[in-house]
């Protein structure tokens, strides 16, 4: 499976960002370029071995020189955070068991079907 998160700049200029996965420990991270008043979609596989503890926190940090604006500002940055949650279905399968025969008595036999299938 693939997460996509659109990071969209409301700014009037040009910025530089990294986004950073973080759950136990670094789990991805992407500096990318936003031009003004664009947006930049991160892309990243949700991996089978990040879950359990499906939370994970994605933070960006944006950085935008202003210094050729002519406002004094120089470097001006940003901050944004969230919490992703992965779903468990990945690790669940819907199993059905059927008996040949509904009604039995003591010692008989009949056959089962089991399917297995991903939830």
């Amino acid at each position: 499976d693939c997460a996509v998160v659109t990071v969209q700049s409301l700014l009037s200029d040009p910025c530089q960002a990294v986004a950073q996965l973080q759950g136990r420990g670094l789990l991805y991270t992407e500096c990318f370029a936003i031009p003004p008043g664009g947006s930049h979609d991160l892309r990243f596989d949700v991996k089978e071995e990040w879950i359990p503890g499906a939370k994970k926190r994605l933070n960006v940090d944006v950085v935008v020189d202003r210094s050729a604006s002519g406002t004094g500002e120089g470097l001006v940055g940003a901050q944004a955070g969230m919490d992703l949650e992965i779903s468990y279905k990945i690790k669940c399968l819907t199993v059905d068991v059927r008996p040949g025969a509904t009604h039995l008595t003591p010692g008989s036999k009949t056959d089962v079907s089991v399917s297995v299938h991903n939830a």
